[in-house]
């Protein structure tokens, strides 16, 4: 069981990474240190932009109230995971 849960986390990672990419159009080994209005590339366009892009992938539903919390990707992976 323990294995499928790595293997589910492994992919969420994945889908995470590809789309700050997409976003943000940075190089790979940026994105795990942005965050939300501490990064010139992240302002509040492209955080909405995240969201419905982490919705629409994953399909899930990022309730409002939570928006504005999952600001670093870091915050998102551990929300998602």
């Amino acid at each position: 069981m323990k294995l499928n849960q790595e293997i589910n986390n492994k992919k969420i990672k994945d889908k995470v990474q590809k789309i700050f990419l997409q976003i943000f159009k940075i190089k790979i080994n940026n994105f795990e240190n942005l965050e939300f209005n501490k990064t010139k590339e992240w302002d509040s366009l492209k955080h909405i932009q995240l969201i419905l892009a982490l919705e629409k992938e994953l399909k899930i539903r990022i309730k409002t109230s939570e928006v504005e919390k999952l600001s670093s990707y870091q915050k998102i992976i551990k929300h998602l995971i």
